[in-house]
This record gives C-alpha cells, structure tokens and sequence, in this order.
C-alpha cells in the first residue's frame, strides 16, 4: 500500500510541475488599431528557424 501512495504522489508531482520551452522557435508580432470605428487586434505567428 506505501508504494502505491508513493507512486501517486510522485505522478501527481510530476504530471503537475510546471514546464517551460528552453528554446522557442517561433516569433509572435502583436498588432492593435482601428479600421473606422471598429478596434482591431492581430497576432502573427511564424517560425524562425535560424538567421536573419
């Protein structure tokens, strides 16, 4: 019984940890204005594989 309770924990800890991506390879523009009256937001994504 201790090592089921031992391994829930250790899956409940693992599958709860919070991850973060060393390297992210792609680039978000972010961009906000109006067309007439209407505000208007956008969000480019792309990949950047390397040099620019």
């Amino acid at each position: 019984m201790t090592k089921i309770k031992v391994a829930f924990c250790f899956c409940t800890l693992f599958l709860s940890a919070s991850i973060q991506a060393a390297y992210m390879p792609y680039v978000v523009r972010n961009y906000e204005g109006y067309i007439g009256k209407y505000p208007v937001h956008l969000s480019l994504q792309f990949y950047d594989f390397g040099g620019r």
